[in-house]
């Protein structure tokens, strides 16, 4: 799914910085949610979340620089589709284990990744907002 993402942007941008800063802010937002709800809702170990924190915020200052927000409308469909996975007990499958694999619960996971890598595409190919340190340009 990164790669797709990536191809895209940088083909609609021309800018694979732009690209390249929205595929590692959509993955880093994803993982930062997921850490977040398990630790809060489910008793996950704190472990490395606060370096994870420090670490991928910088990625969403980045990103939310040079404009590249998701979209909210997608946003929301994300969030449904967390609230759905957090719903049904938020289990998720690990290479490797013994019980047969969660296909609802897969099915959850995966469209939330989709939802917001979408909502990243959307919000890196048509910005919404001028760059927060960009200037008007006089012509």
């Amino acid at each position: 799914m990164a790669a797709i993402l990536f191809v895209v942007i940088t083909a609609s941008t021309r800018s694979p910085f732009r690209a390249l800063v929205a595929v590692i802010a959509w993955a880093g937002l994803f993982e930062l949610t997921y850490q977040a709800i398990g630790i809060v809702g489910f008793g996950w170990a704190l472990a490395n979340f606060p370096w994870e924190v420090i670490a991928l915020s910088g990625w969403l200052i980045l990103a939310a620089w040079i404009g590249t927000w998701p979209d909210w409308r997608i946003t929301i469909l994300f969030a449904a589709i967390m609230a759905a996975w957090i719903a049904t007990g938020y289990h998720y499958n690990v290479a490797g284990q013994t019980s047969p694999i969660d296909i609802r619960d897969e099915a959850l996971n995966e469209g939330g990744k989709a939802a917001l890598a979408l909502a990243y595409l959307i919000g890196a190919v048509r910005p919404a907002f001028r760059p927060v340190g960009a200037r008007r340009s006089i012509r």
